[in-house]
């Protein structure tokens, strides 16, 4: 059985009925159909956590999750630290609709997509969300236990002890710390564990297990993930200091603090016994730091931007600014998260595309531009991240161009010929030159993106003359623009395969 038609039908998952008759018996056999296509334009990529543009995020490790897709049976998402992806930090290709990326530093910003795939083919989504880490940590909120009444291990057998710590504060947690000490001849014979409370599921992490052999006590011992890498003393005390826990409290990460935490402690001899030192010790705390989120954030302001139609704009200090209590107009950096469609900035003659910098310094000396080769007018947009030197993080400014004039650039070159047009891909360019400059021949679509560009020396002759080769363009029209120096022409061609 063959479907066809199929590319007006919305994707999904539909039933079709098949009815089989010979004249004597009928037969109805249900069938289920998938219809996927390769173009995400109807079905565009939905990322819900963390949400664009969040900051504070808590670290090293943050699961992003987004939205399942209809269109989609796989997913391969990104985390990169830049906007144009060219440095994948952690990556993944799975059927799930979370995945958990560690190794994030403090006060970074980052950026992520989730390309979805079919069996059409990988389409790369257009829908980028950034999010910032903590910039600090508050770790000054700690927290005592006061009540000792089951914090004794007796002589017998996989006796426990418990030592309650009740937190009242509702504290998004970062990170923990557990400081604790314990009375006990041999701490190898102990296991010691911190259980969350029960509206967080009671779930427990084991700060020691069995180390240390015939070694006594447990004196200002700080379990912290930050910490050390455990190293038995060999007198009393056996454990002191801020060391990592045997399990990594990070679980309790993004939980609320809010509730009564248990510390146990279970001793599985016979003979021994000891106590959570209570009296001039502590016997044990909970520190829970908090993240912070980096409030050194820059200022902005710009108004929608005059530019000049098939001619170059130069940016000025009153078409944007940026600036930062206390810094320089060279520590505000901008940094293209979305280039302009129609267009392209220009910074010292060199064309920024997604990932590109420049610096209010740079807009203030007249070193960026906006660039275009429409020739009619139009309006265009680009979007900026803007840090400062604490890296503080203004996201997704939107600067808006109008174009209000239309270039009466009279420079034009030679002779220009285009051929042949309509063409199958490989174009011959020819023109009489004036100068020795180099020759940069540029191809844009009719929606103003440049899709192609070539330089290539003059060679000294009075005649350029030149083949580019353009086959992996669709077929379609195109605007060709061939520069040289201060002088250019723009000519339409047809690509014809």
């Amino acid at each position: 059985m063959t479907v066809g038609n199929l590319e007006s039908v919305d994707a999904g998952i539909y039933d079709l009925r098949v009815t089989a008759t010979n004249g004597d018996e009928t037969q109805i056999k249900k069938v289920e159909l998938r219809v996927v296509h390769p173009d995400f334009t109807e079905n565009p990529m939905s990322l819900t956590s963390p949400t664009n543009a969040e900051a504070g995020v808590l670290f090293p490790e943050i699961e992003l999750e987004w939205a399942d897709n209809i269109n989609a049976e796989e997913y391969t998402v990104e985390l990169s630290d830049n906007p144009s992806f060219t440095n994948i930090i952690s990556t993944s290709t799975q059927t799930e609709l979370k995945f958990t990326a560690s190794g994030l530093v403090e006060n970074s910003i980052y950026y992520w997509r989730v390309n979805p795939t079919n069996q059409c083919g990988l389409a790369t989504s257009p829908i980028v969300y950034s999010f910032q880490t903590a910039n600090t940590e508050d770790c000054s909120n700690t927290y005592t236990a006061t009540n000792f009444d089951d914090d004794r291990l007796g002589g017998g057998s996989n006796v426990t002890a418990f030592l309650p710590i009740e937190i009242t504060d509702d504290l998004t947690i970062s990170r923990l710390k557990v400081d604790v000490d314990i009375s006990h001849v041999a701490v190898g014979e102990l296991e010691v564990l911190i259980q969350e409370p029960e509206a967080l599921g009671a779930n427990t992490t084991v700060l020691l297990e069995n180390v240390c052999d015939q070694v006594a006590n447990v004196t200002g011992a700080i379990f912290d993930d930050n910490g050390e890498d455990l190293v038995c003393g060999t007198a009393d005390p056996a454990i002191t200091g801020t060391i990592k826990p045997a399990q990594s409290l990070a679980s309790s990460a993004g939980k609320s603090s809010l509730g009564t935490w248990l510390l146990v402690a279970n001793d599985n001899t016979f003979q021994n016994g000891g106590t959570f030192t209570s009296g001039s010790l502590d016997g044990a705390t909970i520190t829970v730091c908090t993240a912070e989120a980096n409030t050194s954030v820059p200022t902005f302001s710009s108004s929608t931007i005059s530019i000049t139609a098939n001619g170059t704009t130069v940016f000025t200090g009153s078409d944007m600014t940026a600036s930062s209590d206390s810094e320089t107009a060279e520590q505000q950096t901008y940094t293209i998260v979305v280039a302009p469609i129609k267009g392209e900035i220009i910074k010292n003659g060199v064309a920024l595309s997604t990932g590109g910098t420049f610096t209010q310094a740079d807009i203030d000396a007249g070193n960026v531009a906006y660039s275009n080769t429409q020739t009619s007018l139009f309006n265009d947009q680009f979007k900026v991240d803007i840090t400062n030197s604490l890296n503080g993080w203004l996201a997704n400014q939107e600067i808006n161009l109008e174009a209000t004039s239309l270039s009466t650039n009279s420079f034009e070159l030679s002779n220009l010929s285009v051929y042949p047009n309509p063409s199958n891909g490989l174009i011959n360019v020819s023109f009489q030159t004036t100068s020795n400059d180099a020759v940069e021949i540029v191809l844009f679509d009719l929606q103003g993106r440049k899709v192609f560009r070539s330089k290539q020396n003059s060679n000294n002759q009075s005649m350029f003359n030149q083949s580019i080769n353009t086959r992996t363009l669709s077929n379609g029209i195109y605007l060709l623009r061939a520069i040289q120096g201060n002088r250019s022409t723009i000519k339409r061609v047809i690509i014809s395969k």
